[in-house]
């Protein structure tokens, strides 16, 4: 536990525009995949009516909207068989979910679902990331 917190701790202030960049990318999926129940006005996507009502129009929109819940830190029987040492960032994103800041042996690789199953991510880092382009290709 002490090593993944000191991970964490070191995570370089440069990975502040991938937090950014993954906030972005979570409002553009789940704007996607969701209706929030806002109607886009003459000529306007569906993406962009949600992004409109929002008030969303980039990275740095979605950062400042979003909030630090809290850090975890896996320590339950299932993470002590996992090979690699994760932590999860708990973050309440602009678009209103509550979603993990995967971050594995120090560095921040993905975003994923609350509550996700780390084991997911041992073999392969961007296992959420193509979870979610699977979804978007069937819409």
């Amino acid at each position: 536990m002490f090593e993944t917190l000191t991970d964490v701790l070191k995570i370089e202030t440069n990975q502040l525009d991938l937090i950014k960049d993954l906030l972005w990318e979570e409002c553009l999926f789940a704007f996607q995949v969701a209706d929030y129940g806002c109607i886009p006005n003459n000529g306007e996507t569906h993406l962009q009516a949600h992004l409109r009502e929002f008030g969303i129009e980039n990275r740095e929109d979605a950062y400042q909207k979003s909030e630090l819940v809290k850090m975890e830190i896996q320590i339950h029987c299932d993470s002590d068989n996992l090979a690699a040492r994760y932590a999860e960032i708990k973050i309440n994103s602009a678009s209103d979910n509550l979603i993990s800041i995967i971050v594995k042996n120090g560095e921040i690789i993905d975003f994923d679902d609350n509550g996700t199953y780390l084991g997911q991510f041992e073999d392969e880092s961007t296992f959420a990331r193509v979870k979610r382009n699977n979804v978007l290709s069937r819409i």
